[in-house]
């Protein structure tokens, strides 16, 4: 390719005598180059004479260049140059042409080379970590521990502890999807703000950059484990913008070429922004085409089934929880950190890109088939995408209201490996064709094709069937849907959808507007054995209705977040009670036919499995809300929870809040687990004033599980049920500090407010395992309302805390006095 820069130097001219008399000159033209340090440009040089002469014959013999470039030639009057930088900067040299002119030798021609070096596109940086102010010391926790004969390095389980339980000396608790940071916390609950300032401040700072979902990629790969191998973005200026040679890239992979030249046109502008997106998704296929080798199962089987551990299956099998092979490819030990990778990357790349050209731009239409899925592009007009019978690797719509109907963004096969969506503006809505069934009710979303579950078993309702998967689902594979629109938007679908993922990447991100997001069981981030982002990097009112697995949800060797922006959101898992006009769908253990089993609302879970001796700790359910006046509600399992050794956090950043929820709830935990919930800022927040929590709420741990509930300021109410506000039960650590603000406790039950209880149901086999429950006021004129209490109760200004069975083993612990606490949300 020949490089003609503005403005060209003619350089050392050599005089010619044509045949007719008339001087000629020779000339190269001196090229400008820009390379990345690491990477090379090449370009050719034309030397020709001034004005032509075709029977002058001239002859390139021998070049000389200096260091960064180097040249060789290339025949026909051509020089080829290679610029591959050290460093980043200008670079300069010469290039000596050594040439004849009619066969005689000529003074050798210098051509002056001119270059940058470009610094190498790297993934966007973090925020500096903070101290951890309890590490120094944290004046009123140790003064409420020191009521209780307890310290800073008391405070927590300990190996003689754990040693009371038949799982911990029996080894089932040291499994091979435990995380690795997961014992040191639950040993230090004291830590449990740190922790949630060190997991939401990266959220924040890159959700506030470019670059947020990669960043959120990179970040939750590392809290699985499995943190992505050394690699720098995809780079365009490298990559290069000719879309054809990455869609033939592409086809490679799977040995079939492309079916070209396609159909409609692609514009030369909008193809060499694509490119290195592309490029990236190569990337992403071949990530997961080296998966395919790591498990007999198949690929097609593991898009199947792979997510039916946690899912209801209603087709196909599930995989075998005592099969090593099946355990290897589920921890994905193997693989797993490259898909992380490749996700990143074409994260990255579409983040990257300067969509301001092609937004709303009419009479776009083009589409190619490729061996993965087609390409699709379509212009900014209001379009209707209709449900395709083939997958889709490539769907890009420059703008317009526009409505979809089919698994947009969503893997649709096993050999559908990667599949990506992007909106560039409009108030869009995705859906899905209904269908209706005898069991449709108001309070349940529209059934699909598949229909709806009924049996006889009064634990399972009228469930959906569903086995689609829409908006941001990476099922074995990396499945993304970006609205990039301001626009507010309407997200409806089923199950395992808006930022879903089993065994791979699935992302639901919306730039901004009031939104709308329905969907029943593993949506608006969710993941097992996978990374299930959604986030909306708005301030708009949202609007987001599930049942379950659902709003920051993480089941094993999952993480599954859920960032918003800001805005006065609504948050509701539907508690399922009906005389308060909820639905019962998926029934929990303890309320029965009167609620559900939530998961939602920043939850981890993990698989106990007594009954086959199989246990896989839990993964990382995080919703993280940047602000607004906030309205959260739930059922069992909720706000900040975990199960089996996993870890959940709602961490809500400031506003005037409402929480309502029922059972291990707002920061609660039980089995081993961690529950942490932190409210910032100044709102004044409500708490469990509509439903009355039953049990385990407010900080509280139940059965060696810690629960956390750390309120900045405001005039809080806490409405008080049992087992809450720094309580224990059954060898639990139970820790509340409200930091700031006039705030008002109205408590229903006198097991709570720090309160140390082994319980009768671990009286006989765990009588000397701790139980420990903290409840600080750190500020403010509260008021205190314990018409139930037989003990000493909570006072403004005072200390209380009592032991339940008056064992030795149980602490308790209150305290209501002016001072720093050092225990802070984030």
């Amino acid at each position: 390719m020949v490089q003609r820069a503005p403005g060209l130097l003619t350089l050392l001219p050599l005089l010619l005598l044509s045949a007719c008399g008339e001087p000629s000159l020779l000339e190269c033209l001196p090229p400008s180059m820009e390379a990345v340090v690491g990477s090379s440009v090449e370009v050719r040089v034309d030397c020709f004479l001034e004005p032509p002469d075709e029977k002058v014959r001239l002859r390139l013999e021998t070049l000389e260049v200096s260091s960064p470039f180097e040249a060789r030639i290339d025949g026909g009057g051509q020089v080829r140059v290679i610029f591959t930088p050290e460093a980043a900067g200008p670079a300069s040299g010469v290039l000596t042409v050594r040439h004849r002119l009619d066969g005689e030798a000529q003074p050798p021609l210098e051509v002056a080379l001119s270059a940058v070096g470009l610094s190498p596109l790297d993934w966007e940086a973090g925020p500096e970590p903070l101290p951890c102010p309890v590490d120094t010391a944290a004046p009123l926790l140790e003064q409420a521990l020191a009521l209780a004969g307890l310290d800073l390095s008391t405070f927590g389980f300990d190996e003689l502890d754990l040693a009371s339980s038949g799982y911990w000396s029996g080894g089932w608790l040291d499994d091979p999807f435990l995380l690795s940071w997961f014992l040191a916390l639950r040993e230090a609950p004291a830590r449990a703000g740190c922790f949630a300032g060190e997991l939401v401040r990266p959220l924040d700072h890159h959700l506030a950059g470019r670059h947020p979902v990669s960043a959120a990629i990179r970040q939750a790969a590392g809290l699985l484990d499995r943190p992505v191998p050394a690699g720098l973005p995809v780079d365009g200026r490298v990559a290069g913008g000719d879309p054809i040679e990455a869609l033939e890239a592409i086809c490679a992979l799977a040995g079939e070429p492309c079916w070209f030249p396609g159909e409609g046109e692609l514009p030369p502008d909008l193809g060499e922004a694509l490119a290195p997106i592309l490029w990236a998704m190569a990337d992403g296929i071949a990530a997961r085409l080296s998966l395919d080798e790591t498990s007999a199962r198949g690929p097609q089987w593991w898009f199947e089934n792979g997510g039916h551990i946690n899912l209801i299956g209603f087709v196909g099998e599930s995989p075998d929880s005592t099969d090593a092979d099946d355990r290897a490819y589920l921890l994905g030990e193997t693989g797993r950190a490259e898909l992380y990778l490749a996700a990143a990357r074409i994260a990255h790349a579409v983040e990257s890109a300067d969509w301001t050209p092609f937004r709303d731009r009419p009479g776009v239409a083009y589409q190619l088939r490729t061996p993965f899925g087609w390409v699709r592009i379509s212009g900014g007009e209001a379009d209707v995408h209709p449900p395709q019978d083939e997958p889709t690797l490539l769907q890009l719509d420059l703008g317009g209201d526009d409505e979809y109907l089919g698994e947009v963004g969503a893997n649709r096969s096993g050999d559908n490996p990667v599949a990506l969506a992007i909106d560039l503006g409009g108030a869009d809505t995705y859906h899905y064709e209904v269908r209706a069934t005898p069991h449709d009710q108001p309070r349940l979303p529209p059934a699909d094709e598949h229909g709806r579950y009924r049996a006889d078993d009064p634990n399972i309702g009228p469930v959906s069937r569903s086995e689609l998967s829409r908006q941001g689902a990476g099922r074995n594979g990396i499945g993304m849907l970006f609205d990039l629109g301001p626009e507010g938007d309407t997200y409806a679908s089923l199950r395992a959808s808006q930022g879903y993922a089993h065994q791979g990447v699935g992302v639901l991100y919306d730039a901004g507007g009031s939104d709308t997001y329905v969907g029943e069981v593993g949506v608006q981030g969710s993941a097992q054995f996978g990374i299930g982002l959604s986030i909306d990097a708005g301030e708009g009112d949202d609007l987001r209705h599930a049942f379950a697995f659902a709003q920051g949800y993480g089941y094993s060797a999952g993480a599954g977040l859920l960032v918003d922006g800001g805005g006065n959101d609504d948050y509701r898992c539907d508690h399922g009670d009906p005389n308060q006009g909820g639905l019962p769908l998926y029934y929990s253990a303890q309320l029965g036919s009167n609620g559900n089993s939530s998961f939602c609302q920043g939850a981890g879970f993990g698989r106990r499995g007594d009954a086959n001796r199989t246990f896989w700790s839990g993964g990382l359910g995080v919703l993280r809300d940047l602000g607004g006046d906030d309205t959260y509600e739930a059922s069992v399992f909720a706000q900040g929870t975990g199960y089996w050794q996993g870890t959940g956090l709602l961490a809500d950043a400031d506003g005037a809040d409402v929480y309502d929820a029922y059972w291990y709830v707002q920061g609660a935990a039980a089995h081993y687990a961690i529950g942490i919930l932190t409210d910032g800022g100044t709102g004044d927040d409500l708490f469990d004033a509509t439903r009355r929590t039953r049990n385990m709420s407010l900080g509280s741990g139940h059965d060696y599980s810690v629960g956390v509930l750390l309120s900045e300021g405001g005039a809080d109410e806490y409405n008080i049920g049992t087992l809450a506000v720094g309580s224990s039960n059954c060898n639990g650590v139970g820790l509340f500090v409200d930091n700031a603000g006039d705030d008002r406790y109205l408590a229903f039950s006198d097991y709570s407010s720090g309160m140390g209880n082994v319980s009768s149901e671990c009286l006989a086999d765990r009588p000397d395992a701790v139980s420990i429950g903290v409840m600080i006021d750190a500020g403010g004129s509260d008021t205190y309302d314990y018409p139930a209490s037989t003990f000493p109760t909570p006072s403004e200004g005072g200390t209380w805390g009592h032991a339940r069975n008056d064992l030795p083993s149980e602490y308790g612990a209150g305290l209501d006095a002016e001072g720093e606490s050092s225990l802070h949300a984030e």
